[in-house]
C-alpha cells in the first residue's frame, strides 16, 4: 500500500483528529485513541515452509491498523510474503524457499 492508503485507512479508524490536532501528533502521543500498539516477529524455520502464524493480545479487526516491516531477506531475490489479520492471529503466506530467511516485524496498532 501507499502511504497515502495507510493514513486513509487509519483515519476511517479513528475519525477526524480534534481542532489544532493533527493525525500525527495523535499517533505519536497515543492520548485516548489508541487503546494497544503490539509489536511481534515472525521468522521462517529452516524447514521447508509456505506458510504461518505470530500470535498478538486479541484486538478489534474494524479498529486495528498493521504495519509490516521486512527485517531480514538473507536471498538472492526479495521473497514475496503476504498476511491477514485476525482478532488473535496473524497468519502468512510466503514463498517455501524463505526457509531461514525471512524475518518479518508487525505493529499492531488498536484504535478506541
Amino acid at each position: 500500500d501507499t502511504a497515502q492508503s495507510g493514513i486513509d485507512s487509519i483515519s476511517s479508524k479513528i475519525g477526524t483528529p480534534p481542532s489544532g490536532q493533527s493525525l500525527v501528533s495523535m499517533l505519536q502521543s497515543g492520548g485516548s485513541v489508541i487503546r494497544s500498539i503490539q509489536r511481534v516477529i515472525y521468522t521462517t524455520t529452516t524447514s521447508p515452509q509456505n506458510s504461518g502464524t505470530v500470535s498478538i493480545q486479541p484486538v478489534n479487526i474494524g479498529k486495528t491498523v498493521v504495519f509490516s516491516e521486512r527485517l531480514t531477506n538473507n536471498y538472492s531475490n526479495l521473497i514475496n510474503y503476504s498476511y491477514t489479520l485476525n482478532s488473535d492471529y496473524i497468519s502468512l503466506s510466503h514463498d517455501p524457499a524463505a526457509a531461514n530467511y525471512l524475518s518479518l516485524g508487525f505493529w499492531v496498532v488498536e484504535f478506541v
